[in-house]
Order: C-alpha cells, then structure tokens, then sequence
C-alpha cells in the first residue's frame, strides 16, 4: 500500500463518473468497482513488463482478495492498431466469458480498445462504416443494462483518454469515434502507474494537453469568435488549466526528472480539458489543428504530439497574420497577454513545444518533399473537411499554408524529429 504523500481524492462528472487521483487512489477507488465481481483488466504489455507494471498488478491483485472478486488478465500489444476487427474480436471474449467489471490498465491505445469493445454490436458496426467522413457519431442511447463496469487506470499522461467521451479506431486510416458512453465510469490516476515514464514521454504529453487548451481558446467557428457564454465561464477556467500546464512546463525545463506531484498534475489538466467547465460555450470541433496533426503523424511516421508540436507554432502564426479559419488573432493575443503580459503570442507557444526534443533524426528528404504537404492536405479534405464539419471554414490552401510553413520551420531551425 503506498505511503499517503497526496492522500486520493475523488471527483464526479456528470452521468455518474468518477475521477481519482493521488497516493492510494487505485486502494481508495477500485474496491466498490469490483466488490464480488468477476473482472477482466486489458494489460498494456509493455508497462507489463515493467516493475512499475508489476507492482500495479500486484495491487490490483490485492484489492481483488479483498474484495471477493477473481481477476483474469488480458495482454494488449499497443503498437497493435485498435482496427474495429480487433474491437469485434476484444468484445466477443467480453460477450463470451461475462464480467462484471472491465479494467483498462494501459495508454490511450488500450483504453480506447477496451470502451469501444464495450459498445452493442450494432454500434460496433458503425466502426466499419462506409463514407469517406473520419468522424463516427455514435446514437444518444440508454446506457446497456448488462454493460460491465469500466475502470480506466492510464499509465501514460496527455490523452486523457481515461476521462474522454472520444476514442479511436483504425479503419483506412484513424477515425474519431463520439459517444457519451465510451467515457469510463472510474478513472484512477494513482501516481504508482506513471512510475518510471520516459520524460520524454511526460515533455509530449505537456505539449499535446496545451494543444487542447490553447487552440480552442482561439478558435472560431467559420471566423466568428466563440460564443460569449464561453469567454464569460469557461475562458477562465482554460486559463486557469494552462497556467497550471505552463508551471509544470517549466518544472520540466529545468529539471531532469518529473515528480509524482508534477505527474498528477499534469494528468489532473489533462482530465480537465475533456470534462471541464473549460469547454462551455465552445463549438464541438474546436481544435482543427488535431485532425492535421492526425493526419501529419501518419504521412511522416512520427509521434502524434511530435507532429502537434511542428504544427503548433506555425499555427501561431497563421493565427497572427489574419488567417481566422485557424483562430481569432485578437484572442490568441489576449491569451498571451494574460499568461505572460508583453510576450509575443507565438513565442508563448513555441517555448513549450520546444519541451519535445526526440533523439532520432528524420530524414531530412521528409522535410523537403512537396509530396508531404499535398498528401496531409488530401487527407484532411477528404476525410475532415471539403465540407465536414471537422475542418469548416477552412480550405485546402489553409492546410497546405499549415504544413508547409512547419516543415519549413523545421528545416531552418534544424530540429530533429523521432520516427515512431
């Protein structure tokens, strides 16, 4: 049992989730989970392997005799795209061998597994749907009667898939999956489960989170600013999140090594942006930068927040010269000006995405290759825009704008990006 240095707290979102963080919450929150219940965990194998893995299983284990529940384990393979045959595949042991209680113990690839192999077989259907759109809505149904109890216990930081209604699939190509109930009911951010995360690893998740957090603030829907009861509540609430993101930025900067505090709190802003008053009053597909970071990450073959990180600045700046499909000038500016009173807006951003410095070239012809931009710009139109409302308000030109001038800035800069 781990020593109380942040002693767990709870809070609840609405329908009923819960969201536990701190020393212990894994001992605090999982009992009434799984009390008298059989329970399947879908075990990332990589942290499996690890002792921090091994000391959360060995918890898990305990709280189970505890409890009077019997645990199964399952390994997922992360570098395994989530394809919606292998969500069918996933969902059919579930359906097969009943549970009461599913946990998801692993990164944003093997929560977004186990929710979506908790939908109904016809909503699984829609997963493999034809249509060139990248968005899958899910229907607003009632929750399913028998579905097991979902814990999500992530053992990475920046998705913040533990406490997001979104998930991904992979069918030609990554969709973004929508519906309220692939939100899990318990998300348990124990400071145990990020024991021995690579700082490269917590330096992206700080850039993917200020993403989420600085790109909505600015955005605008088809160039009219974001609706006053969104600049009245919910502005400041982002504020408050990125200020909070900003420190641990730069406790990262001059530190070598994150601390659990650090870790909970950048897993405590992360939750937030997908659950928090932050988004009231914001347009539902507010942070287009995500969908050619998307689509950016799989042309080059890097990270998704390595490619978030090229794009960020560039996007700044398009921003500043009067580009509104990317984001209201004035709002960016006044972003700025309160975080940091007299810095060049752009400057802010490009600081923190300076955190990610991957230690593998690419290769330099990657950069240099027109083919980059027209592939990405084709992606994006015929999978988020060309008239979806993913991409409205904006034009292939604005996304070949994005991408060029991030390789081109990449190239001048000589920064090194790393393959996946």
């Amino acid at each position: 049992m781990p020593t109380p240095d942040h002693p767990a707290s709870v809070l609840r979102w609405g329908g009923g989730a819960t969201w536990w963080a701190g020393t212990g919450a894994l001992e605090a929150a999982l009992p009434s989970a799984v009390r008298d219940q059989r329970v399947r965990v879908l075990l990332d194998a990589n942290v499996a392997a690890t002792p921090a893995g091994a000391a959360l299983r060995a918890r898990i284990d305990q709280v189970a005799v505890r409890s009077g529940a019997s645990v199964t384990y399952q390994a997922h393979d992360p570098a395994q795209p989530a394809t919606a045959r292998l969500v069918d595949e996933v969902a059919q042991e579930w359906e097969q061998d009943p549970v009461g209680a599913l946990l998801l113990v692993g990164g944003g690839s093997t929560i977004d597994l186990g929710v979506l192999s908790l939908l109904p077989a016809d909503e699984r259907a829609l997963l493999r749907a034809g249509g060139r759109s990248g968005l899958v809505l899910l229907p607003e149904t009632p929750r399913d009667v028998g579905r097991p109890t979902c814990v999500a216990i992530p053992t990475t930081l920046g998705t913040g898939a533990e406490t997001s209604a979104v998930a991904c699939v992979d069918h030609g190509g990554k969709r973004l999956v929508v519906g309220a109930w692939l939100r899990p009911d318990v998300s348990i951010c124990d400071e145990a489960a990020t024991d021995g995360l690579p700082e490269r690893l917590v330096r992206e998740a700080v850039v993917e989170i200020m993403a989420r957090l600085v790109v909505p603030f600015a955005a605008t829907s088809h160039g009219v600013a974001a609706h006053p009861l969104s600049t009245a509540l919910g502005d400041e609430v982002l504020l408050a999140d990125l200020r909070v993101l900003l420190r641990a930025a730069d406790q990262l900067r001059t530190s070598p090594t994150s601390d659990a505090l650090l870790r909970m709190t950048i897993a405590a802003v992360s939750a937030h942006t997908h659950g928090g008053w932050a988004n009231v009053g914001r347009a539902s597909f507010s942070s287009p930068v995500w969908f050619v970071g998307t689509e950016l990450s799989h042309v080059l073959g890097v990270s998704k927040a390595t490619a978030t990180a090229l794009l960020l600045p560039t996007w700044a700046e398009l921003v500043l010269a009067g580009r509104p499909g990317w984001g209201d000038a004035d709002r960016l500016r006044q972003l700025a000006a309160t975080l940091d009173p007299g810095a060049d807006p752009a400057d802010v951003v490009r600081r923190t995405c300076a955190l990610v410095v991957p230690p593998a070239p690419l290769d330099a012809h990657r950069l240099d290759d027109e083919d980059v931009v027209g592939d990405v710009a084709d992606r994006c139109m015929r999978r988020w825009g060309g008239g979806l409302p993913m991409l409205a308000g904006l034009v292939r030109a604005d996304v070949e704008a994005l991408v060029g001038g991030a390789l081109s800035r990449t190239r001048r800069e000589g920064a090194v990006l790393c393959s996946i």
